[in-house]
């Protein structure tokens, strides 16, 4: 009786052995298959430095952009889509980003604002924010140069695609008289 038991024994055992060899040879080594890592690179876009010829500014733009320039504005353009920048004097002449957009948003029948951001860009008093005017959507950024004539620059766009290249456009203004 003890030797069926034995060799039932070393047939169970063995049996396990080979399944388990099985296991680790076919499918634990299949659990464990690895890729490489791959490197993710985001889109690098290069910049290009606009000097208005009469408009007394520089901005940083991305190269993708054509640009046109008039007396009193420029025309960021990509496409169809365009970030208009204008400068404006302060007509009431008070020295104070709040009273010009005071009495722009007046004039310019600005129906709402939203999401206003105070900035200071290149040591000048900033505002961007989101307005409806005559049921168009916009983001503006508007940026008071204080000296002896007291200038408002505004980039705008009303194509919200073009929204983060405003903001990096407009936070790049450099006041070059």
């Amino acid at each position: 009786m003890k030797k069926p038991t034995a060799i039932l024994l070393i047939l169970v055992s063995g049996v396990l052995t080979g399944i388990t060899f099985v296991y680790l040879r076919y499918f634990y080594r299949q659990d464990k298959v690895s890729f490489p890592p791959q490197e993710i690179r985001l889109p690098i876009t290069k910049l290009k430095t606009f000097k208005s010829s009469s408009l007394d500014f520089t901005v940083q733009l991305p190269e993708k952009y054509e640009i046109e320039e008039g007396v009193t504005f420029v025309d960021i353009k990509l496409g169809k889509d365009i970030i208009s920048g204008v400068r404006n004097f302060d007509p009431i002449g008070e020295g104070s980003l709040e009273k010009y957009l005071e009495y722009a948003d007046d004039k310019n029948e600005i129906i709402s604002t939203s999401e206003k951001n105070y900035l200071n860009i290149k040591g000048h008093p900033a505002m961007s924010r989101k307005e409806i005017r005559g049921g168009v959507n916009k983001k503006a950024y508007y940026i008071y140069v204080s000296n002896t004539d007291k200038i408002v620059y505004v980039f705008s766009t009303k194509s919200e695609s073009l929204y983060g290249d405003l903001d990096q456009i407009a936070q790049s203004f450099r006041y070059t008289p």
